[in-house]
């Protein structure tokens, strides 16, 4: 039996969310979120250390901007691609960010989304 170790839930995403992190605006999938944090795909690798950046375009009209620490990690590999699955931890976020991305769960969850 395993134990839950997240705050919230998780919910896959129908559609991934697009976003970008760093100051490089490496594009990134959302394919899981909670008001606690996201799971990503990216191709590009990310340090484990420190806190990074990402924007989301959570809505047609805007773009929220999170700060988050990597707290699992894996990759695939597909022939000459690879992609990196990160598992983010949400930290320090503003009271606007945090508002948009509960606001974000909270249409999933009434959507009927899944949890992961």
């Amino acid at each position: 039996m395993s134990i839950e170790r997240r705050r919230a839930p998780r919910i896959n995403l129908l559609k991934p969310v697009p976003g970008r992190v760093g100051p490089e605006e490496q594009p990134i999938e959302v394919r899981q979120m909670s008001v606690g944090g996201m799971l990503i795909d990216t191709a590009t690798q990310l340090s484990p250390l420190g806190l990074h950046e990402f924007s989301l375009a959570l809505d047609d009209r805007t773009v929220t901007l999170v700060r988050g620490e990597i707290v699992h990690s894996r990759y695939t590999v597909d022939g000459s691609t690879v992609t990196y699955t990160f598992g983010v931890a949400f930290a320090q976020l503003p009271d606007d960010a945090d508002e948009q991305v509960r606001r974000f769960v909270a249409a999933l969850q009434q959507s009927g989304a899944k949890q992961a």
